[in-house]
């Protein structure tokens, strides 16, 4: 009867072994997206799609994962979100996205100076502000092909390039009613990043039209929605009914939840964008980019799993008749 439990016993420890040997996440482009979001404009989301030959890999890195994409997994061309209606900005007839991600590697442990973060050194830094990933996190540097373009009613198009900047860091120019507006870019990270300076968190009260930008204090209505922009989960609404006062941070975060047994489950990138808009007399107001990547088990893995549990019951029954 020992021989018998020993027996049965070696053979689950070698199953598992089999199976933690072969595990490999699938990556699901289509479940996947990338969303780009400046300020109150409308965001753009776009689909992730194999057809251009675009992958995503999980590697194993001790109790980690790297995580790395080829060429082509989110592209999109002339993709328009609409009216003034849809951006809230009367000005802004309608915005257009033209972008093809190029091949990137996130790395455990990653850690980069935040260019948006104030320009403070990491000795002066609050927590998460002058640093991206101080402890480490999952990241790294990803460009792009591409450019944004806004159409403004009765004047020339401004177009903000994206091309080495989103994703990867550095600053660019738009030219937008004869002004130079700079617009900063940040690497792509799973953990939280500081935008400062930027005029206000409040975004939008819709009772009011677009406010986004007014670095003033606010007393809304108990009655009046107020949006503001704090995670990366979107737009946050409130209804305070008291005061708001200005804010200049605002916290983003990106999300890690791969399941260490099976790499399986989602990872969400940011990538912060802080673009200055001062000399239109408007605030520096806060932006990101996010890739989310969806993955499931292999199911090799899983035929692998059910179908030794199989054995193994077939074998006790048989063991315990004889």
């Amino acid at each position: 009867m020992l021989r018998k439990l020993l027996s049965l016993m070696i053979a689950v420890g070698m199953l598992s072994l089999l199976a933690t040997s072969a595990t490999a996440g699938v990556f699901l482009p289509q479940s996947s997206t990338l969303e780009i979001k400046l300020g109150a404009l409308q965001n753009f989301t776009v689909q992730g799609t194999y057809n251009n030959g675009g992958w995503a890999t999980l590697t194993n890195n001790g109790a980690d994962h790297d995580l790395s994409d080829t060429t082509g997994v989110w592209t999109t061309a002339g993709n328009a979100v609409g009216t003034s209606l849809l951006t809230g900005v009367a000005l802004i007839s309608n915005l257009t996205l033209t972008v093809t991600n190029l091949a990137g590697n996130f790395t455990a442990g990653f850690s980069a100076l935040n260019p948006v973060g104030g320009g403070l050194s990491p000795a002066s830094a609050t927590p998460n502000s002058g640093t991206l990933c101080p402890g480490g996190c999952l990241g790294g540097t990803e460009g792009f092909n591409g450019k944004l373009i806004l159409a403004l009613a009765g004047f020339p198009n401004a177009t903000m390039p994206l091309t080495n900047n989103l994703g990867v860091g550095g600053t660019t120019v738009v030219s937008l009613l004869g002004q130079t507006i700079p617009v900063e870019f940040g690497p792509f990270i799973t953990g939280k990043v500081r935008i400062t300076g930027i005029g206000t968190n409040v975004i939008s009260m819709p009772d009011r039209g677009n406010v986004t930008g007014v670095a003033v204090t606010l007393v809304p209505a108990a009655t009046e929605e107020v949006k503001t922009f704090t995670t990366l989960g979107g737009f946050v609404t409130t209804n305070p009914g008291g005061i708001l006062e200005t804010q200049g941070t605002v916290v983003l975060s990106g999300t890690n939840n791969l399941a260490s047994a099976s790499q399986a489950g989602q990872v969400t990138l940011i990538s912060p964008i802080r673009f200055d808009v001062g000399a239109l007399g408007l605030p520096v107001l806060p932006g990101f980019a996010s890739k989310t990547f969806v993955f499931v088990p292999e199911p090799g893995t899983v035929l692998l799993l059910v179908s030794g549990a199989a054995g193994l019951v077939f074998i006790g029954r048989k063991r315990m008749k004889g």
